[in-house]
């Protein structure tokens, strides 16, 4: 855990037999006894921008096992998220597990493309839509720094057709297995400092087992909020969630104006539900979306006004975009080289035609159109150039780390593609094409106000010229992201 007095470790141990356990903590030399809390000296906490991991040596006679782990703490205050005491906005994606020729089977080497591509596209958190993916992804994600929502493997989205009767969720037939998923999940991924929620499915419905699978959850983790799309009402989970909900609503839930559980239409009340406390209760939480636009064919639209909103309300902690992946197949093509299929390509009578081609990067990972827009939406420092009074504007986004990581840097070009500015030659032109800023670092959600250079200054009052800045990233222990333009402002002068 993280706190204020720094990092503390505590190792519970369960073991099958009575041989002795070893704890240390590797990079410390610190030997944990298990069961007992110990401060751990001098460490960095983990967090999706800084992801500081430690290796735990398990050591028995028989067998040794090294865990990587982070120190980080939750916490839900007045109905904002925040990991390690600061607020959290998760700019994500919705990613399932599809590969184009071993499907469900994605290569390690896959699994870490992914999320480079994500980092590139200033991606900061994955719901493991809508299971939990191969551990792997998950070891890549503490690495790298996600945040990640891990949802468990229900969906019952089928009994909504025949209005939910008989749906497993409310059938205590089901209850056993529902629980086993659910204690599954925590047990194999707890340890996983990536992970800052556990969901409990997707699309299931709403019933008696998932306040048995919350139950079972908490008993087993109490470090985590839970997450549940379909409990509108809010009765078994800690964090509020929507799918696609207008921009209107999702600002008037900003505000703390939504309607009372009574009057909400996405809410249906059980009889013995108190529904006034019920309202309070939900009042009290962060709202995420947990899908919210929709990237199929030339989409999703509407990101930067839904990101306005995550900038503007402290409850609204983002959401994520339905879906980075497409899930299309391989198949040779008649006339050589390979072509990639979908629902009715191979001659099934029930499908979904091209509803699975709806990604940000198609099955082979090949970026589509949108990832660049979504990239410069969901870009950690905003920035915006004022001409008139001279100088850079700078919004960081970044919730623990300040801006040190980047470098600001401008150039200029003729307005007129067929001209090259180096052939311009007025004075206030000729002196630099390209330079960067010295700024200090700005903090973490801060703002700061950076006088342009005299030669910048002199270009973006020089009509006919395009002016851009960028921030980009000066360092990076990711690899491929050292230089990588993160953020751009352009300004465009009038001849």
């Amino acid at each position: 855990a993280w706190g204020h007095s720094g990092a503390t470790l505590r190792v519970d141990v369960r073991t099958a037999s009575e041989a002795p356990v070893s704890i240390e903590l590797v990079e410390r030399g610190l030997a944990v006894t298990p069961g007992i809390e110990v401060a751990v000296p001098d460490a960095r906490p983990w967090s999706a921008e800084d992801p500081q991991l430690y290796t735990l040596r398990v050591s028995t006679p028989q067998e040794v096992v090294h865990v990587r782990i982070g120190f980080r703490s939750i916490a839900i205050v007045d109905g904002v998220f925040t990991v390690n005491g600061a607020p959290v906005q998760l700019r994500g994606v919705n990613r399932h597990e599809h590969h184009p020729d071993f499907g469900r089977a994605v290569p390690r080497e896959t699994l870490e493309l992914d999320l480079l591509l994500m980092k590139r596209a200033n991606v900061n958190a994955i719901r493991t839509a809508h299971y939990p993916p191969h551990s792997d992804l998950l070891d890549l994600a503490d690495a790298l720094g996600f945040w990640v929502i891990d949802e468990c493997d229900l969906e019952t989205h089928g009994f909504g057709d025949v209005g939910w009767r008989e749906n497993p969720t409310d059938d205590e037939a089901w209850e056993a297995a529902l629980r086993d998923r659910a204690a599954r999940m925590v047990e194999r991924d707890k340890n996983h400092p990536s992970i800052i929620m556990w969901s409990l499915g997707n699309e299931a419905g709403t019933g008696r087992n998932l306040a048995v699978m919350a139950a079972e959850i908490r008993g087993r983790d109490a470090t985590r909020p839970l997450h549940y799309e379909g409990d509108q009402a809010c009765r078994d989970v800690d964090v509020w969630s929507r799918m696609y909900a207008p921009h209107d609503q999702v600002e008037a839930i900003g505000q703390g104006l939504e309607p009372p559980l009574g009057d909400d239409p996405w809410v249906t009340l059980r009889p013995d539900d108190d529904a006034e406390a019920l309202h309070e209760r939900r009042g009290r939480m962060p709202f995420v979306l947990c899908e919210y636009v929709h990237a199929m064919g030339t989409g999703p639209g509407g990101m930067t006004e839904y990101q306005e909103l995550f900038d503007r309300y402290p409850r609204l902690m983002g959401g994520f975009v339905w879906e980075w992946l497409e899930h299309g197949i391989h198949r040779p093509l008649p006339d050589g080289g390979t072509g990639t299929f979908y629902g009715g390509d191979f001659g099934e009578p029930v499908h979904d035609g091209n509803f699975v081609i709806d990604g940000l990067v198609a099955a082979d990972r090949t970026p589509r159109a949108q990832l660049a827009d979504l990239a410069a939406v969901f870009t950690p420092v905003v920035l915006d150039v004022d001409a008139e009074a001279g100088v850079l504007r700078l919004r960081s986004r970044l919730d623990h780390t300040d801006t040190s990581r980047y470098q600001l840097s401008w150039r200029v070009a003729s307005a007129d593609s067929s001209v090259d500015a180096d052939g311009l030659d007025d004075d206030g032109v000729t002196q630099g094409r390209s330079g960067v800023f010295a700024h200090r670092p700005v903090p973490p959600r801060g703002t700061a106000e950076i006088p342009l250079p005299p030669p910048l200054l002199a270009h973006v009052r020089t009509p006919g010229l395009v002016v851009t800045v960028e921030a980009s990233e000066s360092d990076s222990a990711v690899p491929g992201m050292a230089g990588l333009v993160v953020s751009r402002a352009q300004v465009v002068t009038v001849a």
